[in-house]
C-alpha cells in the first residue's frame, strides 16, 4: 500500500497547532477595541447649510429661520427638524398663499441637491423662544436629519 508520510502528522501535533490557532485568533478578536458610539445619531458631514438668517423674536415668541441647504452627499437625506438651547419647538412650514401655511413633518433632500430656503415659500418656525433674539447675534444650531445631525450658526437680522 501507498504510504505518504505528510499525511503521517501525530494527532498531538496537529491537536496542538489547531489550539494554537483558535487561541491566537480569540485573542486578535478580543484584544481589537470596539468602535463604539455614545450617541444613538451620528454627526452628518456630507450636507453644508449656507446663508442661515434667523428673525428677530416677534411679540408672540416666535423667530423664522432660512438657509440654503446643500446635499453632497450620494445618498438621500431629510431634514425632521431642529434644536437649539433657545427655543423649545419648532415647525417646518410651507406657505401656500399669503398668510396660508401647512405644517410639513419632514423635507426630503434628493442626493447632490439643494434646497434655498431664504427664497422659496418654506421655511422654519421656532416657537416657545426662550429669550429675546437680537439683531447681530449669532446663535448655534442643530439640524436633525434621519442619518444624523448638522450643526450651524445662524446670524440674526
Amino acid at each position: 500500500m501507498f504510504k505518504d508520510d505528510r499525511l503521517n502528522v501525530p494527532k498531538r501535533r496537529f491537536r496542538g497547532l489547531f489550539l494554537n490557532s483558535i487561541f491566537t485568533f480569540l485573542i486578535v478578536i478580543f484584544s481589537v477595541s470596539p468602535a463604539i458610539s455614545d450617541d444613538a445619531l451620528s454627526l452628518f458631514q456630507s450636507a453644508r447649510i449656507e446663508k442661515a438668517f434667523l428673525s428677530p423674536t416677534k411679540s408672540d415668541g416666535s423667530s423664522i429661520l432660512s438657509f440654503l441647504i446643500t446635499n453632497e452627499s450620494s445618498e438621500n437625506l431629510t431634514i425632521l427638524g431642529l434644536t437649539s438651547p433657545i427655543h423649545q419647538n419648532s415647525k417646518i412650514l410651507v406657505q401656500l398663499t399669503e398668510g396660508n401655511y401647512v405644517e410639513l413633518e419632514s423635507i426630503p433632500l434628493a442626493s447632490e441637491e439643494g434646497l434655498d430656503m431664504t427664497s422659496s415659500h418654506i421655511l422654519i418656525q421656532l416657537t416657545n423662544v426662550t429669550r429675546p433674539i437680537s439683531e447681530n447675534e449669532r446663535i448655534n444650531f442643530t439640524l436633525v436629519l434621519t442619518s444624523g445631525k448638522l450643526p450651524f450658526t445662524a446670524h440674526v437680522q
